[in-house]
């Protein structure tokens, strides 16, 4: 098998099995929300889904270094599917009570946490360094289509089938997607080895001190999605306050938005931007400061909507060439550990960001939140591009 076949087959299993696990991840949500309509409850099961991620990202960086990566993928995603067969085993007994739902979020929390470092270091395995960027671009596309229908989908599903039938469709993705990762070969160099947990993870922090490029990435990453954590998470708030709340009006802010993501992947799968892969992520990290100015700024839906879709094109431009330039740089013996940082800082940053910016917009307009955050976002990014800690030369 050609390495282009074999890259096809990885993708597409990942890409039925995470389809299947947005849709439950929806229904979950929208579960809770009916059932309960309480702010408390949605604000545990955020916890729930971000908490578990970050605990076991260190940890998983150790085993996607050391251990067999393709079993790792395997065991990940059948501890989602074993977990939503749990809930739906429950739900036909008794009924799921919303405890249930929490731990099985959880569960679902600490199997992506395993899946992530994993995921990234076997597309090294696969893909040779000239066509990693393209190979990110494409996963970026299938991800977004993905983003623009689970939502949509599960919501029908919801409405047509029962809570039990949406679970299911997990089991059945999840079956296929493990069937289809059995057969693809991936190198197997880094079993056999002693894991040394605590020890492994000091010797990635050890490596980090090593390279302040490095350091001043992750920092640089985390400061972004520290800011970029209102638009994330408050566009539809946005809407509602500014233009009403008409469903569609929430719905198409969504669509935009994956949209958008959809034409980015497919841009920087076909742009080879600067040879140094991180100025080509700052570019878009400023330029995605940019449109979220306009998204605070635009009282005028259709423009509204055309920053989003901006916003949207900007994210893949951002995430392939940061994991390009992460995947050929970095010590491929260490790369899972790295990616398990990277993960930590997007799982928490991200909380965090609302935790600040959430209060602060019940206080003033949730545009003037936008606005700030992205002037602040243009001007770090820009900087970034201009100074470019992460040069050749300092590698």
């Amino acid at each position: 098998m050609t390495w282009k076949n074999k890259i096809i087959c990885y993708l597409s299993a990942q890409t039925i099995s995470q389809f299947g696990s947005s849709l439950v991840q929806y229904a979950l949500i929208w579960k809770i929300t009916l059932d309960t309509s309480s702010g408390l409850a949605l604000a545990i099961s955020t916890f729930c889904g971000f908490l578990p991620q970050f605990l076991i990202s260190p940890f998983a960086g150790v085993l996607a270094d050391r251990k067999n990566r393709k079993m790792l993928l395997i065991a990940s995603d059948a501890l989602i599917a074993l977990a939503t067969l749990w809930l739906l085993v429950m739900e036909l007994w008794q009924g799921a009570d919303i405890g249930m739902i929490y731990v099985v979020l959880a569960i679902r929390s600490l199997g992506s946490g395993i899946q992530g470092p994993a995921s990234q270091t076997a597309i090294v395995d696969i893909v040779p360094d000239n066509a990693l960027q393209k190979v990110h671009g494409f996963n970026a596309s299938l991800n977004s289509v993905s983003m623009l229908l689970a939502p949509a989908l599960s919501a029908w599903l919801l409405a047509s089938f029962s809570f039990q039938f949406v679970l299911s469709i997990d089991l059945v993705t999840a079956l296929i997607g493990i069937s289809m990762m059995f057969t693809i070969a991936l190198p197997q160099n880094n079993t056999g080895q002693t894991v040394t947990y605590f020890k492994d993870i000091q010797e990635g922090w050890q490596y980090l001190k090593t390279q302040p490029w490095l350091a001043k990435l992750l920092l640089y990453q985390a400061m972004l999605m520290l800011l970029i954590s209102p638009t994330a998470f408050m566009t539809p708030l946005c809407v509602s306050r500014v233009f009403g709340n008409e469903l569609w009006y929430l719905s198409v802010a969504e669509i935009t938005y994956s949209l958008g993501m959809v034409i980015g992947g497919i841009v920087i799968a076909h742009l080879s931007g600067f040879q140094d892969k991180f100025k080509t992520t700052f570019l878009a990290g400023a330029f995605y400061g940019l449109c979220m100015v306009g998204l605070g700024s635009f009282k005028t839906l259709l423009l509204f909507y055309l920053a989003n879709i901006l916003i949207g094109i900007s994210s893949p431009c951002y995430n392939a060439p940061l994991y390009t330039g992460l995947q050929e740089r970095v010590d491929k013996v260490l790369l899972g550990r790295i990616f398990s940082v990277l993960g930590m800082v997007n799982s928490l940053a991200m909380p965090l960001g609302m935790q600040m910016f959430g209060p602060l917009a019940d206080l003033i307009p949730v545009g003037y939140v936008f606005v700030g955050c992205g002037i602040v976002v243009l001007l770090l990014s820009s900087y970034m591009f201009f100074v470019n800690p992460c040069t050749t030369k300092q590698l």
